[in-house]
């Protein structure tokens, strides 16, 4: 399965983003399973407007059964944020 390696800016509120005081991390984003993640974070997206202005280092082959692994872990971690916004009694947004 393929992966994209990408070097973007990001910033930790509107504030850093007007003053350009972001931070650069490497992040790959696995387009089959639409899967984004680096060393802070894992999470599904269909927004790829985050590498709009990111640098794109390369393209590596992934294990498939190592991104069904991140699949799961997702999937499990969704999950797990549901059940305690739940007892939280938080909305969904």
């Amino acid at each position: 399965m393929k992966g994209i390696i990408y070097k973007l800016t990001v910033y930790a509120s509107i504030l850093d983003w007007n003053h350009d005081a972001g931070r650069d991390i490497t992040e790959i984003y696995i387009p089959k399973a639409k899967i984004v993640a680096n060393k802070e974070a894992i999470f599904q997206t269909n927004d790829l407007g985050r590498y709009e202005h990111a640098q794109k280092i390369k393209e590596i082959d992934l294990p498939e059964d190592e991104v069904k692994e991140l699949l799961r872990f997702v999937k499990d971690r969704k999950k797990a944020e549901s059940i305690v916004k739940g007892w939280l009694n938080v909305k969904e947004a």
